[in-house]
């Protein structure tokens, strides 16, 4: 009977799909609901952990979807901010060392002229028959000389810290400004060999004086210490015309490795010319404002820096 038995019971069957449907929808709107907001918990504390507490925080690579596509963003941007506040910190240091050093480059090159001025005369107004005293003087006069030449040099050397020009920057050819440099440091080491991996002509804005002078600095540090191979290679990143000087030195021990850019430090305290620790503290200031970076790794046996340019 249709109206009596079959109509009732269809519409019951009809109006129980509805009520399962709606409820299962609700079920599962809720439960996505969940989801997200937990995601959303996790974002918002992930972020407070990254500006309050650690800046070293980066989320992991289990996100998926559009919640993914956030945090490799917000990793990238946590590494770009890093990378800014670290060079902001290094440019402020190196201006507090460029101040310290103009300062010491005027009080010791004040007295220096005087002092050997005054030596010279002694040495020339005696006129006694004392072979002893003679000999002692001249020998006196050597060792004050020769302390005064090295108390000029590391005045010179504060003076070129002090004063470095601002970059010049001019649209040139990176791979052309590599080459001449390597045929001048094959003439001034010719024991040593020095090899170029390029013929691509690379441009970008630089200062071809600076960057000559950071390419020399390296070169000399790789050569002076013991290297008997520099490997000079160059490529373009997309970003970065990076310009790698790979030797086969002894290489940097790892626990100086983080003070090795700064200023005044130094691993060459002996030998024909000790080290200041300005070289390396000049190269990564140069980099840094030509808006590229200056990178070291190292390990026995090999040591490689990594210069990189901006491509503009």
């Amino acid at each position: 009977n249709w109206e009596d038995e079959i109509q009732p019971s269809l519409v019951l069957l009809q109006v129980s799909i509805v009520i399962g449907t709606m409820f299962l929808i609700g079920i599962t709107i809720i439960f996505f609901i969940s989801r997200f907001k937990r995601h959303i918990d996790d974002l918002v504390a992930g972020f407070a952990e990254w500006s309050e507490r650690d800046s070293n925080y980066r989320f992991d690579d289990s996100w998926s979807e559009e919640f993914g596509v956030i945090t490799s963003h917000f990793n990238l941007m946590a590494d770009e901010v890093d990378e800014n506040r670290n060079r902001r910190l290094y440019m402020e240091k190196v201006a507090s060392w460029q101040i310290i050093a103009r300062k010491l480059a005027h009080e010791i090159k004040n007295p220096l002229t005087p002092i050997q001025m005054m030596v010279t005369q002694l040495v020339r107004r005696y006129k006694g028959d004392d072979a002893e005293f003679t000999k002692l003087l001249e020998e006196s006069k050597n060792i004050i000389t020769e302390e005064v030449s090295s108390l000029r040099r590391m005045v010179d050397n504060f003076s070129e810290y002090a004063q470095l020009p601002e970059p010049k920057l001019e649209r040139s050819d990176v791979s052309e400004t590599v080459k001449h440099v390597i045929d001048l440091e094959r003439a001034g080491y010719p024991s040593i060999n020095i090899n170029y991996q390029f013929t691509e002509s690379l441009h970008a804005l630089f200062d071809k004086d600076l960057i000559k002078q950071v390419l020399i600095n390296l070169i000399k540090n790789a050569a002076e210490a013991g290297s008997t191979i520099i490997n000079v290679n160059l490529e373009n990143t997309g970003r970065w015309i990076s310009v790698t000087i790979r030797d086969n030195g002894p290489g940097i021990p790892a626990e100086l490795q983080n003070r090795i850019f700064e200023a005044y430090f130094t691993t060459k305290h002996t030998g024909p010319s000790p080290g200041m620790g300005l070289g390396l503290a000049v190269c990564q200031k140069v980099m840094l404002e030509h808006g590229g970076d200056l990178r070291l790794s190292s390990k026995p046996g090999e040591t490689i820096f990594l210069m990189l340019i901006p491509i503009t």
